[in-house]
């Protein structure tokens, strides 16, 4: 079963990404910028669903660090208020984005097209 690393510091958001996804794929969650690099240095991610607003760690500079190492499939969560910093992300190297809610089944296919 591939992994997912979830980057959400919504805590609801987060556990119900993880339960979404948890009949199609084991699921990490890190709560924090910081916490998801702690978490990559120790596990292996086949994907990486990563918020675009963390509160202790620019997500972009996250994307440039996952980019420095490896090229894993990362998916930015957005409420898609600002298109620009979404196109930002896009050419800084994620491969795709999801707005929210959460729609499952859409979500799932998103996933699957990046793995």
């Amino acid at each position: 079963m591939k992994t997912i690393l979830i980057v959400e510091d919504n805590r609801m958001l987060g556990v119900e990404l993880s339960q979404t996804l948890r009949d199609h794929y084991h699921t990490i969650n890190a709560f924090s910028g910081y916490e998801a690099i702690n978490i990559l240095e120790a596990h292996t991610a086949d994907l990486i669903l990563l918020d675009m607003s963390l509160p202790d760690l620019p997500s972009a500079k996250i994307l440039e660090m996952v980019r420095d190492e490896s090229p894993v499939p990362i998916i930015v969560l957005t409420d898609g208020l600002d298109p620009s910093r979404v196109m930002g992300m896009l050419l800084a190297g994620a491969n795709d984005y999801y707005v929210y809610p959460i729609e499952s089944p859409v979500l799932i296919k998103r996933i699957e097209e990046q793995l």
